[in-house]
């Protein structure tokens, strides 16, 4: 069952500021911003919508790996199965908690989810206190899932011998 009634907001805001000194005592500086959000606040599958989120704190035992199974497996706040059909926005950060030095997501042996990434077995190395996210509100989203054929998104903790922890969120439509 989707989610009937729901908002989303996603904010990436970035604020640099950085000087140099010069002689005599002047100082030069440059401020640079950015801020975007993405809204979704309708519900169903077309362009600005999303019917499901899935969001976790996850562990892996040093050197191990997980697939998630992005139609079938995965469960909703309300102990609900998703099956998602398009990913709009998906967010991965490996938690400054653990002392795992990297996780790497991506590169299921069969039936690899791509979505935005490109190639046939692309991958992105997350390092410690670091993340990753990408989002879209067109009716397309980041990318498919295909049942049984581009459902799988793997997740590898880099490290040998330090457990990861790591919050992942992701929010699609189920048609």
């Amino acid at each position: 069952m989707a989610i009937t009634q729901g908002q989303v907001s996603i904010s990436l805001s970035s604020k640099v500021s950085i000087g140099k000194s010069r002689t005599p005592l002047n100082a030069t500086t440059d401020d640079q911003s950015y801020n975007t959000t993405l809204s979704m606040g309708s519900i169903g599958a077309g362009s600005g919508a999303f019917d499901q989120v899935y969001t976790d704190v996850r562990t892996l035992a040093g050197g191990a790996s997980e697939t998630l199974d992005l139609y079938g497996s995965l469960v909703n706040a309300f102990n609900e199965t998703i099956n998602f059909a398009r990913i709009k926005s998906i967010s991965v950060e490996l938690l400054t908690t653990t002392l795992a030095t990297s996780i790497t997501v991506g590169n299921a042996a069969s039936d690899p989810w791509t979505g935005p990434l490109g190639g046939t077995t692309p991958t992105v190395t997350i390092r410690n206190g670091g993340f990753f996210a990408v989002g879209c509100t067109d009716a397309t989203g980041i990318g498919t899932v295909t049942n049984a054929s581009a459902d799988k998104l793997k997740i590898l903790n880099n490290d040998g011998a330090v457990t990861a922890t790591y919050r992942i969120t992701i929010i699609g439509a189920t048609t």
